[in-house]
């Protein structure tokens, strides 16, 4: 009963700032362009701020099992590679096919993940969390965009009579690496390690605006998840919407999280694996999916319903290890 109580304290806070979000939405306090306003400034300045103080405060000297952070890099490639021979087997049109894809391959852990670990443990102590989600940032960019690219200018070929739609997989290396370090997430990671490297101690009035800046960073995420929540199209794209989201909250974890467990792995460690394997749909992959040509619409619906729905899975998750005595 304790550890369903302590599960309940840890995700309830999210349930309630998103229906703070859907309420403020209701009573027009919150529009569209202020929402996307909101998001671009979290992304941009609060949560690398967050992440860079969590590595100041942080010690790695004890960081252990470094090798989950290899297995999660490999996890997602093998996702990747499945999701693509699953579109091909269900004969999904060019454009579903890249948003099914991009919709089980990437995840929220950077926002999500680090939201829910900065609920289980104080700053500095879930630097394994932080360390997992940056790592995969780049991959997400240097994977995602090219494949979404190939898939968008599939459609775009079939949609003009082109064929079959042979579109050319094409990659623009120089775009690709100014996109990584030019992202406020990364450089905030490479200067945060910096800092806790050289020992670097703030002042006092500047590690408390530091606090201030971080503290705001799981209420607005998930105000902001609340107030974008909408599911207008969701009869109409039930099927793929269903799957997707199995695939990504229930399937794809149940089998990532094998290992680790079979491993041994723990607290900090086994947390950093759940979040990447079960955290919901990152929020990039609607921008990703209309600037690109492939279904919106489908990135739209599965972003609202993935980000609901993850607050339960992540509760059972968290719940179901506490039990178990792992977390």
């Amino acid at each position: 009963m304790n550890n369903l109580i302590v599960t309940f304290n840890i995700i309830a806070p999210f349930m309630l700032y998103m229906l703070l979000g859907l309420l403020f939405r209701r009573l027009g306090l919150l529009k569209e362009d202020l929402v996307g306003g909101i998001n671009r400034l979290v992304s941009t300045v609060f949560l690398p701020v967050f992440n860079f103080q969590n590595f100041l405060k942080a010690d790695l000297s004890g960081l252990s099992h470094g090798g989950f952070i290899f297995y999660i890099i490999a996890w997602n490639l093998i996702m990747l590679t499945a999701m693509i021979i699953l579109t091909r087997v269900l004969k999904y049109n060019p454009a579903r096919a890249g948003t099914m894809i991009l919709i089980c391959y990437i995840n929220n852990s950077m926002v999500f993940g680090i939201a829910v670990a900065s609920q289980m443990y104080p700053p500095g102590e879930f630097t394994e969390v932080i360390l997992a989600a940056a790592v995969l940032l780049p991959f997400y960019n240097a994977l995602t965009v090219p494949i979404m690219q190939y898939y968008g200018e599939k459609q775009k070929m079939l949609d003009a009579g082109n064929g079959d739609g042979s579109a050319k997989l094409k990659v623009d290396g120089k775009q690709l690496l100014k996109t990584i370090i030019t992202n406020p997430l990364v450089i905030a990671v490479i200067l945060g390690l910096t800092a806790m490297t050289l020992r670097l101690d703030l002042p006092d009035f500047a590690d408390s605006f530091l606090t201030g800046i971080s503290g705001l960073v799981t209420p607005l995420i998930f105000i902001c998840l609340g107030a974008s929540f909408s599911i207008e199209n969701v009869r109409e794209d039930r099927r793929d919407l269903i799957l997707g989201l199995l695939i990504k909250l229930v399937i794809a974890p149940m089998i990532a999280l094998i290992l680790p467990l079979k491993w041994g792995y723990r607290d900090q460690v086994l947390l950093a694996c759940l979040v990447c394997f079960a955290a919901p749909t990152g929020v990039t992959s609607v921008p990703l999916s209309r600037a690109l040509g492939c279904d919106a619409r489908l990135a739209e619906e599965n972003l609202a319903l993935s980000s609901a729905c993850s607050i339960f899975t992540m509760f059972l998750w968290i719940f179901m290890f506490k039990q178990m005595g792992l977390l």
